[in-house]
C-alpha cells in the first residue's frame, strides 16, 4: 500500500502528527522500534520518563514555526484534547524578572506511573480507533525514486518495505544517521550545552528551587538550571559511547531530587570532539555512581570536568553555582552527587528555519531532532504544527 506520509517513530511527535494527518484526510504510517525502557509499547521517552508536560515560556522555540503565540496556544490546546488532559490551568505561565537576569516560572502537569500508562493506552486506542496501521520495527533503510520513497522496516518477522509520498522524521536522537542517508543537511542548531546534572538526597535540599515551580528555570548570562526532577531519579543513556546522565520524575516514595546546571558554548563539533576524546580517561566508576561532594559545588569532579570542557567552562558553571546559592536557592554544604558529562542539544537536528522541512523534498522532522525546541509537549505540538505545515503545502 502507499501511503501519503510515513512517520519514523511512535513517540509523541509521531503519535499526534498521524492523528492530526488523518483528520486532515491523509493516510499515516506509523513505523516504530520502541525504546528498550519502554517494554515494547508505543509512547517513545513518555512511557519511562515519568512524563512532565512544560508550558510556555518552555519550548518558544517552536514559535516561528507556529507564527504567533496564538497559533502556539492553539497548538497546545489541540495537544489537550488529544490526551484529554487539563493544561488550561497552566497557561498563565510567564517570564518574571527579578534580581536574577531571568527567571522562567511556568507550570508543568506531572503524571504518575499509572497516569502515563493510561495516556499510552489512550494514544493507541485513538490510532487504532481511526484505522491508523503501526508497524513495529526498526526502519534500516530509505530509498527515493524520486515520485515515492521506500522504507524498509526490520522486524522479528523479517523484513518488510513500505512506500510513501512524504517523510515525518520523528525518530528521536536515534538513527540520525538514517536521515543523513538520505542526504538531509543538519542545520547549525543552537549550539551545544555542557554542565553537570546535582544529585540531592533529600527533596528538602532542593525545595526552595522547587518552590518556583516543578521546572522552573534559572538562567543567567549562557547558565541555566535545567530538568528540575522531586521526586527524581538519575538515569544513563548512550551517545557515541559517552553515558549521558539523564534525570527523570520519580513516584513519590523516591526521596531523592535532581537537577542540571548548564553552560551554553557555540563550535558543537569541537567541544564534542573535546568530551569524547578525554571521556574514556575517567575512571568507570566515577562515571556509573558519580562523585559524591560532602561540601562545595564540584568536589573531586572539578579537575576532571576541566578536562572534559576547559577551564574557562567549568570557571562559568561554579559562578552560576554561586549565584543559585547567594539567592537561597540550593545550599552546596549539602551532601550531593556529581554527574557527568551532562551535555544537552548534542544531537544533529535538520529542520530549516521557521519550518519542519528540511534540505531535501518531502522530509519533515519533528521533535527534538527538528531543532526548534525539544521537551514532551514541544515534541506534541511540533506533531500538530508539522502537520499543518504539510496540509497548507499540499492546498
Amino acid at each position: 500500500m502507499k501511503y501519503d506520509v510515513a512517520i519514523i517513530g511512535g513517540g509523541l511527535a509521531g503519535i499526534v502528527s498521524a492523528l492530526k494527518l488523518k483528520e486532515f484526510g491523509y493516510s499515516p504510517l506509523v513505523i516504530d522500534a520502541s525504546l528498550p525502557q519502554a517494554e515494547g509499547s508505543i509512547g517513545g521517552f513518555v512511557k519511562f520518563s515519568g512524563a512532565k508536560f512544560s508550558l510556555p515560556p518552555a519550548g518558544l522555540g517552536l514559535l516561528d514555526v507556529a507564527g504567533s503565540e496564538k497559533e502556539l496556544y492553539t497548538a497546545i490546546s489541540e495537544v489537550e484534547t488529544f490526551f484529554e488532559l487539563d493544561l488550561s490551568s497552566s497557561f498563565e505561565s510567564h517570564d518574571v524578572n527579578k534580581e536574577m537576569d531571568s527567571l522562567r516560572k511556568y507550570q508543568s502537569v506531572v503524571l504518575e506511573k499509572e497516569e502515563i500508562n493510561t495516556l499510552v493506552n489512550h494514544l493507541d486506542g485513538m490510532l487504532k480507533s481511526k484505522n491508523i496501521p503501526v508497524v513495529q520495527g526498526e526502519c534500516v533503510e530509505i530509498k527515493n525514486d524520486r515520485e515515492l520513497f521506500d522504507v524498509k522496516i526490520r522486524s522479528d518477522d523479517g523484513d518488510v518495505v513500505e512506500s510513501a509520498k512524504t517523510i515525518f522524521f520523528a525518530g528521536g536522537r536515534r538513527n540520525n544517521s538514517l536521515i543523513k542517508s538520505l542526504g538531509v543537511k543538519a542545520t547549525k542548531g543552537k549550539g551545544i550545552d555542557v554542565g553537570v546534572r546535582v544529585e540531592f538526597f533529600s527533596l528538602e535540599d532542593l525545595k526552595k528551587l522547587r518552590s518556583l515551580g516543578p521546572d522552573a528555570k534559572i538562567i543567567k548570562d549562557r547558565c541555566r538550571t535545567f530538568c528540575l526532577n522531586s521526586p527524581g531519579e538519575v538515569y544513563y543513556y548512550d551517545y557515541n559511547g559517552v553515558s549521558i546522565p539523564g534525570g527523570v520524575v520519580a513516584s513519590c516514595n523516591v526521596e531523592r531530587a535532581n537537577f542540571g546546571i548548564l553552560l551554553r558554548l557555540d563550535a558543537k563539533a569541537e567541544v564534542l570532539n573535546r568530551i569524547v576524546s578525554y571521556y574514556h580517561d575517567i575512571q568507570p566508576c566515577l562515571i556509573e555512581n558519580g562523585v559524591t561532594v560532602e561540601s562545595g559545588f564540584l568536589g573531586r569532579a572539578e579537575p576532571l570536568l576541566k578536562e572534559l570542557y576547559g577551564k574557562s567552562s567549568v570557571s562559568k558553571l561554579k559562578d552560576f553555582a554561586d549565584f543559585l546559592m547567594s539567592k537561597g536557592l540550593v545550599d552546596w554544604s549539602k551532601p550531593h552527587i556529581i554527574h557527568m558529562p551532562l551535555i544537552d542539544w548534542h544531537w544533529d537536528t535538520f529542520s530549516v528555519k521557521g519550518s519542519f522541512k528540511t534540505s531535501i523534498s518531502d522530509v519533515y522532522c519533528l521533535g527534538d531532532v527538528s531543532g526548534h525546541a525539544r521537551g514532551l509537549l514541544q515534541a506534541a505540538v511540533s506533531g500538530v504544527l508539522a502537520s499543518r505545515e504539510f496540509k497548507n503545502g499540499r492546498s
